[in-house]
């Protein structure tokens, strides 16, 4: 296994790669780059470490992370699950013995495979004690991250410090970052934000000198403004940095999950469809429940999304379009404005 080739993170210490795949940054940049650290991690470890940590890490290890591949240490296991998931031939060997409808089906339960056990909070500190004893690195950047019963002085001194940086630095770059300039311009017209510029802010702003991860930024803010904030401790996502933008710059009151004010909206909206007499079947609203969902984590949704996930389950665009016919374009473009 080539470290140096799978490195396309360097300048992220290992303990912001991990959070930032438990937050839901699955591309194959962040994918490849964990596998790299770990391949290295696994090569310094002597048998008692592997004996050691493989007790913390079995929860997460079960005979998924094996199937393809030979047994292996518990983070060579970790490790090749990875690799696997951003492999191109994967998905097509999947579908070949009928373990997948499509390639695209496939390689989303490679991910969800690979990606899942970094959800364990106990098996990424387990993973970074790791590290530093055998490489004895010092991140100095993530001994000063915020933890949540920590509420005193000097964590609120931190806390305050961290959110006044980051609205300054919205401020600074609301002419530059594409994501920004829309959040700014609400409402978007026909200027759809979309989750690649979403991305790309949260990219920035992992960067170094601020390192900041949508976590430790809502961990701020609760620390601050407790009886504002919702979702404290739950696993971020992607869009839930659309949430701190639009809180930082006063266009929220509240800080929440912004899967949760998609919900909110979807409500408000159900009930102006009853107003008006519009009714939706049983199976209808469990497809526009979906689709808000989805939107909640994508910020939009198109008909070719219809085709993946919980939809291609349901039967995917072709039945959607049996379930609303020909008002289903229409409708798909009248959720992505109203939720959004």
């Amino acid at each position: 296994m080539e470290t140096q080739t799978l490195e396309r993170k360097r300048s992220l210490p290992f303990d912001k790669l991990l959070e930032a795949i438990a937050l839901g940054a699955h591309d194959e940049d962040t994918l490849s780059s964990l596998a790299g650290r770990l391949a290295r991690l696994d090569r310094t470890m002597s048998d008692h470490d592997r004996a050691a940590v493989g007790a913390s890490l079995a929860p997460a290890l079960d005979g998924r992370l094996q199937e393809g591949r030979p047994q292996g240490s518990p983070v060579q296991m970790l490790a090749n699950a990875l690799l696997d998931a951003i492999d191109p031939d994967k998905p097509i060997e999947m579908v070949g013995v009928g373990l997948a409808s499509t390639p695209d089906e496939a390689q989303a339960a490679l991910i969800d495979r690979a990606v899942q056990p970094f959800d364990d909070p106990k098996l990424r500190k387990a993973l970074i004690d790791m590290q530093a004893r055998n490489e004895q690195t010092i991140d100095r950047v993530s001994r000063d991250r915020l933890i949540d019963a920590a509420y005193d002085a000097h964590a609120t001194d931190r806390a305050r410090a961290t959110i006044e940086s980051f609205r300054q630095f919205i401020e600074q770059h609301r002419d530059e970052i594409a994501a920004l300039q829309l959040i700014y311009a609400q409402p978007y017209g026909r200027r759809q934000l979309t989750l690649r510029q979403i991305k790309e802010l949260a990219q920035t702003l992992e960067q170094p000198p601020h390192s900041w991860t949508t976590e430790s930024l809502w961990a701020a803010y609760a620390q601050l403004e407790r009886d504002r904030v919702r979702g404290v401790g739950k696993r971020r996502v992607l869009t839930d940095v659309v949430s701190l933008v639009r809180h930082a710059v006063q266009l929220d009151d509240e800080l929440v999950p912004y899967p949760e004010r998609v919900r909110a909206r979807y409500a408000e909206w159900a009930q102006m469809q009853e107003a008006a007499g519009r009714t939706f079947s049983a199976d209808q609203r469990w497809w526009l429940e979906q689709i808000v969902e989805t939107l909640g984590v994508n910020l939009s949704v198109s008909e070719g999304d219809l085709n993946a996930g919980e939809f291609f389950g349901k039967g995917g665009l072709i039945k959607a379009r049996q379930v609303f016919g020909a008002e289903l374009p229409a409708l798909l473009d009248e959720l992505n404005v109203a939720m959004t």
